[in-house]
């Protein structure tokens, strides 16, 4: 989504120092000019005390010294609007897993017109030599363990600018973060290393796509090679925006833009909030499944991640679902839906998608509600009666196979149908959400004043009510 002018001046007023020549004062940054782009300072430690703006864990230690003299004609040539590192700078020196990242208030919080970012970073001769390479992480970090993070490898002697763009970032797999709420900038190291960082800076290009990957460039990673008159694309707006992909000779994408703008108006409910409203689900439907089980891992490959090509019919990674064209079943595949309410709930419910019993058994339900499957409530019979998992163990918040789905999505019907824990769902997901983790038990007696042992109960009494009465009557579904 392009930046919108007030957005822009506000990240710029939130850093710019409050008069020209003024000594900035701790946390602020300077407002760089530039035609082409906004370039807001973000930390030049010429004026600051480190205590103040910089936060360090594990092996890693850093000061505000002199750093390296640029070298014109030698060193990588500054970025148009990039001042070159002079001054004061950080020398860091880390072992592997060491982290800084800047303190509270120091960066603004809402990144979502924000294009790039990047900083200064020089590796000495001798370092160049004793470590041919040395991995880091840039990252955003909004709260706790939800960050975003791109892998930067270092192969460079002298000055090199590491330039980030965040439409590409991947996150952490605890829940998704927003880019409107980042609480700060961090670096992560990989492995031991020795460096210099100045000049840390963002950069908002006037009318520029913003945090989110733009369609035309999900276009070609989904589709490359492929007139871009042959991709179509159906999206929609409103309360619970979504964007369907295809080849235009293969689904209606109108069709199941339909049932998937249902499907998210149904679950909308159990909710607490909308999550980002900048980031919008995508289904996108491969016309093939050769295209479809290569897809994965180029698209995780644009964000300097690693995806294997999935083995399951259906797939979702970094809240983009993904499915292939059948021509025996057209647009009414159930793993489209499936696959969308994992994309829907991790960016609109910012959570975590890792096959664990809360995603599986909310896209479990809404596939069901949308293709009844038969003989599903023999099936349930059938779990119940051959020792299901303690559901303890179900709702531990690890993955769960293919098997556990069924369980899964009854225990969600019975936390959202039963009249002991009506209207609580919400409440779940939100401490789902603040804590990074859907393991049940920390929510059982402050959200549904229960215990395992009555959930249980409440559990086995709805499957029979639902489901084994019907298989009785013959109206299994």
């Amino acid at each position: 989504m392009p930046p919108s002018a007030a957005r822009r001046l506000a990240l710029a007023s939130a850093l710019a120092v409050a008069a020209a020549g003024a000594a900035p004062e701790v946390g602020s940054a300077r407002a760089l000019p530039s035609d082409a782009a906004s370039i807001v300072a973000l930390l030049d430690f010429e004026d600051v005390a480190l205590g103040d703006v910089l936060r360090a864990s594990g092996d890693v230690t850093a000061r505000r010294a002199a750093v390296p003299a640029f070298r014109a004609g030698v060193d990588e040539r500054p970025p148009p609007g990039v001042p070159a590192p002079t001054g004061k700078g950080l020398l860091v020196r880390s072992g592997p897993g060491g982290f800084l990242h800047t303190a509270a208030g120091v960066v603004p919080t809402d990144w979502s017109g924000v294009e790039r970012f990047g900083l200064w970073i020089h590796r000495s001769p001798a370092e160049a030599s004793a470590r041919s390479t040395s991995t880091i992480e840039v990252q955003l970090v909004e709260s706790g363990e939800a960050r975003f993070r791109r892998r930067v490898v270092l192969d460079h002697a002298g000055w090199h600018f590491v330039e980030v763009e965040l439409r590409t970032m991947a996150w952490q797999q605890t829940r998704v973060p927003r880019t409107d709420r980042i609480a700060s900038v961090g670096v992560l190291f990989r492995d031991a290393t020795e460096l210099a960082i100045d000049g840390v800076v963002a950069i908002d290009e006037p009318d520029g796509p913003g945090a989110y990957l733009p369609g035309e460039e999900f276009r070609a990673l989904a589709f490359p090679g492929v007139a871009p008159e042959k991709v179509v694309v159906e999206r929609r707006s409103g309360d619970e925006p979504l964007e369907v992909w295809a080849l235009a000779d293969t689904v209606d994408v109108v069709a199941i833009a339909d049932r998937m703008e249902r499907v998210a108006r149904d679950l909308a409910p159990l909710l607490p909030d909308r999550g980002d409203p900048h980031r919008v689900p995508r289904l996108v439907v491969l016309p093939t499944d050769a295209s479809y089980r290569a897809f994965a891992p180029r698209f995780a490959e644009a964000y300097a991640s690693v995806a294997a090509a999935p083995r399951s019919d259906g797939f979702t990674l970094l809240a983009v679902a993904q499915g292939a064209f059948d021509p025996a079943q057209g647009d009414r595949r159930p793993t489209f839906v499936h696959e969308f309410v994992h994309a829907w709930a991790s960016s609109r419910g910012l959570l975590a998608n890792t096959s664990e019993w809360l995603q599986e058994g909310l896209a479990t339900l809404a596939q069901l509600r949308e293709h009844p499957q038969d003989g599903f409530a023999r099936l349930v019979a059938n779990g119940l009666a051959h020792d299901p998992l303690p559901l303890a163990e179900l709702a531990n918040g690890e993955p769960i196979g293919v098997e556990r789905y069924w369980q899964a999505m009854t225990l969600v019907e019975t936390l959202i149908e039963r009249p002991k824990y009506a209207g609580r769902f919400p409440k779940l997901v939100a401490g789902v959400q603040a804590l990074g983790s859907t393991d049940l038990e920390p929510f059982l007696g402050g959200v549904f004043d229960t215990t395992f042992e009555e959930l249980e109960q409440e559990w086995r009494a709805h499957c029979a009510e639902t489901y084994l009465g019907a298989t009785e009557t013959g109206e299994d579904r």
